[in-house]
């Protein structure tokens, strides 16, 4: 069971090995925990699979349910109690290191101009305390050298912060890096088409209902979760990011 960044516990299957499309397959996606509950998804099934784009291992169908069907109660990270959201078990704790840990590796990749920042070396940075992107981006040479990482891997972690200041990355793509769910790149995209970054945090509902292709319950939680971050979004903002602006319609 894996923690997402948004809390989403997700199961991912461990199969016996086998030979697929060249490759030997030892790890599955279940998808959601309403999946595993639904199609009895544990020890002892027998599945069938297929290599999707020759690449990602896909379930096609489960043959034979497991007799030993088994659904965490508490997150795997944090131990706080699961609660259903849908077909999705959820942790609801805010400070889950798991949670944590995942939203700085999305930042980072989500950005794409610095290298580095992988899950080991994020979890052992969270695991230290530096949880947040405030936190991450006030770091120092020698606070990385404190945490146990070498002198060159210091060296390059220290320069690659600045380097995602510095290089240029789209405003887009900067506000999709925050992780507000359903707010992914394409939506990020065409809400600063009509919003600056800025303003963002700002908006009502209705001004982002307004705006086609945004639903009343999209729009909801959109509003919700950019209040959540705006004092992370403006101290970001403050750090001096160099932004290609979405031109505005």
């Amino acid at each position: 069971w894996q923690v997402g960044r948004t809390g989403n516990v997700t199961p991912v299957m461990e199969v016996a090995p086998v030979k697929l499309s060249g490759a030997t397959i030892r790890r599955v996606t279940a998808h959601n925990a309403g999946l595993v509950k639904k199609s009895g998804i544990g020890k002892g099934a027998d599945i069938e699979i297929i290599r999707s784009g020759e690449v990602i291992p896909k379930l096609v169908e489960v043959l034979k349910p497991s007799d030993a069907l088994e659904l965490p109660e508490t997150c795997p990270a944090c131990a706080t109690a699961l609660v259903w959201q849908n077909d999705f078990l959820k942790c609801t704790n805010p400070l889950c290191p798991a949670q944590m840990e995942q939203r700085l590796v999305h930042w980072f990749k989500s950005l794409g101009n610095a290298d580095w920042f992988g899950i080991k070396t994020v979890k052992k940075m969270v695991d230290k305390g530096y949880d947040s992107l405030e936190k991450v981006y006030a770091m120092t040479e020698q606070n990385f050298l404190d945490l146990g990482f070498g002198p060159v891997q210091s060296k390059n972690l220290f320069e690659a912060l600045g380097v995602s200041r510095s290089k240029s990355v789209e405003d887009w793509r900067f506000l999709s890096a925050f992780g507000i769910p359903n707010l992914g790149k394409g939506d990020s995209r065409k809400l600063l088409s009509h919003v600056p970054l800025e303003a963002l945090a700002h908006m009502t509902e209705d001004e982002v209902k307004a705006i086609h292709g945004f639903g009343d319950i999209t729009s909801s939680a959109i509003v919700t979760h950019l209040a959540q971050i705006r004092s992370t979004l403006s101290h970001m903002l403050d750090l001096g990011f160099t932004l290609e602006r979405t031109p505005l319609s």
